[in-house]
């Protein structure tokens, strides 16, 4: 009797538990957009050298903040000679390398008495406090979407804590148009693959200790 009794209860907590995972499914699916390919991301801009020559003053490190317009080193171009005159004249040019925006660096990868080309790119920076989460949703779930719906955001570095965000920006085409190696069909056999559509959500408020690339779950209310 007692092992009928037994089975009878693991079988009826079996189901409870089931009917609690349906349940919680269905909510989930019913009421949010929910994610996990999501990544932390900034406006990254990348400071490179406006001219070919010998870095001769480097007056920034990674972790540094800079301002738009502050001097972050400053160049000695190439000589030119003037063969018109007289006597050869040797033209040192001193040119400056600037902030073109406000951010923290990230990646600084100049040194003074270093020789570089024009084009290098010297540093990058990113406005930390300005930071975004950029979430690729299936093409399925867009007609539930629209900017402005509030979003449930978690960190992987951040565990227990959830974040709060707002949909900011709906991507105008799906993520595999910008891959660098778009797949393409040359066999003449068609196997439909889902689309994701990136989106770009804004956090009500920045934290201390995120940074571009962390992993994030995002779930969008419906």
């Amino acid at each position: 009797m007692k092992k009928v009794v037994t089975v009878n209860v693991i079988v009826a907590l079996i189901i409870v538990g089931l009917g609690i995972g349906a349940w919680y499914y269905a909510t989930n699916i019913m009421n949010f957009i929910i994610t996990e390919d999501a990544q932390v991301q900034g406006d990254l801009s990348t400071i490179s050298a406006p001219a070919s020559g010998k870095i001769v003053k480097w007056n920034i490190k990674t972790g540094d903040t800079v301002k738009e317009g502050d001097v972050i080193a400053e160049i000695v171009a190439g000589n030119t000679e003037i063969t018109d005159l007289p006597e050869e004249v040797s033209v040192i040019e001193t040119i400056p390398v600037t902030a073109p925006a406000d951010g923290t660096v990230i990646q600084s990868d100049g040194r003074e008495g270093q020789v570089v080309a024009a084009g290098t790119p010297l540093v990058i920076t990113v406005p930390l406090d300005q930071l975004f989460v950029t979430a690729n949703i299936e093409e399925g779930e867009l007609k539930g979407l629209k900017t402005g719906q509030d979003v449930d955001i978690t960190l992987d570095a951040f565990p227990g804590r959830t974040f709060s965000g707002k949909v900011q920006q709906i991507g105008l085409a799906t993520v595999s148009v910008f891959s660098l190696f778009p797949s393409e069909n040359t066999s003449g056999n068609y196997t439909k693959v889902t689309q994701k559509v990136p989106v770009k959500i804004r956090f009500d408020s920045v934290e201390k200790g995120m940074v571009p690339g962390l992993n994030a779950t995002v779930k969008i209310h419906k």
